[in-house]
């Protein structure tokens, strides 16, 4: 409400802003979610398995797998890059610079209504390769939605397939 309040001062809506001075009224509490080293190393390797495109009828190493490869490239992505879920599931192939190694997600993407420049590692650039590589019919995001290559897969698919990925490798979430 105080930034609200103070924007309207700003757009001169308000004289002042009533808000001022006022404290809030619950502690401020940050949430600690934290994969420990341990289990970030088997999340990610359980994820790495299931990025493979299989054969119909082939067996998977670890057979409860039962993530999407495009679903696990995204979460590993994520892992990369530190972004949102839903800056990583809009991402869109001309968004990312191979050569200088960099993904502009623009301010209509951005919580911010800034423009975010992220680095891309080798591995996040892999990542990408690989994405790109599996979508067929060619879409221009790269995490495209199973059912339709016209969308970008839903930020809540990949919370689904996080938790459940966690559960399954009995991993606090």
């Amino acid at each position: 409400l105080s930034s609200l309040l103070a924007f309207a001062v700003h757009e001169d809506r308000i004289e002042f802003n009533p808000a001022t001075g006022l404290t809030k009224p619950l502690a401020s509490r940050t949430r600690e979610r934290m994969f420990s080293d341990e289990s970030l190393g088997v999340l990610w390797r359980s994820l790495s398995d299931s990025s493979i495109r299989r054969v119909p009828g082939e067996s998977r190493p670890d057979l409860a797998a039962r993530i999407e490869p495009e679903t696990a490239l995204a979460l590993r992505f994520l892992l990369l890059t530190l972004v949102r879920r839903g800056e990583a599931a809009g991402a869109l192939a001309d968004e990312v610079d191979e050569t200088a190694k960099i993904w502009i997600i623009p301010s209509s993407r951005m919580k911010a209504r800034r423009p975010h420049v992220v680095p891309l590692s080798n591995e996040a650039l892999e990542v990408f390769r690989l994405a790109r590589a599996l979508n067929d019919p060619p879409s221009p995001y790269i995490f495209p939605a199973p059912d339709d290559p016209a969308k970008p897969v839903a930020p809540d698919v990949l919370s689904r397939a996080l938790a459940r990925t966690c559960e399954r490798l009995k991993l606090p979430h």
